[in-house]
């Protein structure tokens, strides 16, 4: 288990870069590099605390969380969309 819990914080800290990495290239589009910065975040959140035997309710509660950040980034990225054609 430990190589397990060691293999989860690694992805963690991969998920913060690519939160970094998202609001830092996000351009003219910062509320999509908003959305997905913290998309990751919790992403990491939920990496290390299932690494970690956080409460399962703690875990999928940032899970879903995740869901609800790539939805809105669905949406910001359709409507953009419809106002560009």
């Amino acid at each position: 288990m430990g190589e397990v819990k060691v293999a989860l914080q690694w992805a963690a800290v991969v998920c913060l870069l690519f939160a970094v990495s998202w609001v830092i290239r996000s351009g003219k589009d910062r509320v999509r590099g908003i959305l997905m910065g913290i998309a990751f975040t919790l992403m990491a959140g939920v990496m290390w605390g299932y690494g970690s035997s956080w409460p399962d309710g703690a875990v999928f509660g940032m899970l879903g969380l995740v869901f609800v950040c790539l939805i809105g980034d669905f949406l910001v990225r359709a409507a953009r969309k419809e106002v560009e054609s």
